[in-house]
This record gives structure tokens, C-alpha cells and sequence, in this order.
């Protein structure tokens, strides 16, 4: 959440939402790389993070607010979130995929049309 909301909203949005700086403690490194899927774990710390690249684009994200971010640090030297797509490009796209398998969307959308 705090990730995110530094993202969208802003920095200072986030800590005062959070009551802290939860980018300012380096220990958090470990996890925001996790939730990246920089750590070659291959598993995320929690469910509600987004996919990786959302994970990477928030990084990126709050990482241009001009706040010294040290928990982020390891996260944007990495090629990977280095070469994120922008954040707002990646909001763009939800709801665009197409993930629902062609056997479904017929009687899903007559489920939607009743």
C-alpha cells in the first residue's frame, strides 16, 4: 500500500497514510525486491502486491518524487526495474488483457447481459 500510494499520490501522502517512512529503513530492501522478483525467491511476500511489473513501475515511480528512498536502492540499479514501463502506461493497460479462456467468454457474457 505504502508503495503504491507513494506512486500515485506522492510521498508525503504515503507516510503521513502510514504514520513512517517505510523507505527510509534499508532492512526493507529484501522485501521490495521480493515483491520486484529481483531476489530470485520466486515467491511473493504477499498476495495483494501487484504483478512484478506493477511492482517495478511503482519503484520507479516513487522513486522520481526526489525523496531518498534507501529501502529502494538495490531495487534501482536493477536492469529490470530500470527498464519498467512507465506506471501510468501500466494502469492503462488493466483490464485489457485477455486472460479468460475462449471457452468461457460466450457464457460469460451472457451472464453479464442478463
Amino acid at each position: 500500500m505504502f508503495l503504491a500510494t507513494s506512486g500515485l499520490f506522492g510521498h508525503d501522502l504515503a507516510v503521513s497514510k502510514a504514520g513512517g517512512d517505510l523507505f527510509a529503513d534499508p532492512d526493507l530492501s529484501a522485501l521490495y525486491e521480493a515483491m520486484a522478483g529481483l531476489s530470485g525467491a520466486g515467491d511473493k511476500p504477499f498476495e495483494c502486491t501487484g504483478t512484478e511489473e506493477e511492482v517495478r513501475s511503482a519503484i520507479q515511480a516513487a522513486s522520481q518524487h526526489g525523496t531518498d528512498v534507501p529501502a529502494l536502492a538495490t531495487c534501482l540499479r536493477d536492469p529490470d526495474v530500470q527498464a519498467a514501463r512507465p506506471l501510468d502506461v501500466v494502469l492503462k493497460d488493466w483490464g485489457q488483457d485477455d486472460l479468460l479462456p475462449e471457452a468461457l467468454k460466450a457464457r460469460v457474457r451472457c451472464a453479464v447481459h442478463r
